[in-house]
């Protein structure tokens, strides 16, 4: 799995894992009430990045990237238009990803 982030038509800004990189995505679903969602993580330098799905009651599906750096939040990037996702416990668990010991709300 590969984390790919840029411009349509121009190289990734990022890559994550770079070539050479041992890759440490960590995975996680919570349970709001009226919705919920999953997310994978990792970490880059001092910058966590969460790829998110989640429903919200009164907005719909939410998805995106959100990037934070010493526990505040610098970043929230929405997917434009309707995302298609398969984050999830059983997909986490097929892919071999391990639990995140950390929380996540878009």
């Amino acid at each position: 799995m590969q984390y790919r982030f840029g411009r349509p038509g121009k190289p990734p800004e990022l890559n994550y894992p770079a070539a050479g990189e041992t890759p440490a995505f960590r995975a996680g679903s919570s349970a709001l009430a009226g919705g919920g969602g999953a997310w994978i993580e990792f970490e880059r330098g001092l910058y966590r990045y969460n790829v998110y799905s989640f429903w919200i009651k009164g907005e719909g599906e939410v998805a995106g990237v959100a990037v934070d750096r010493d526990g505040k939040r610098r970043a929230t990037l929405r997917c434009r238009g309707q995302a298609i996702s398969e984050l999830g416990p059983d997909f986490f668990t097929a892919a071999g990803i391990p639990p995140s010991d950390s929380d996540f709300l878009p």
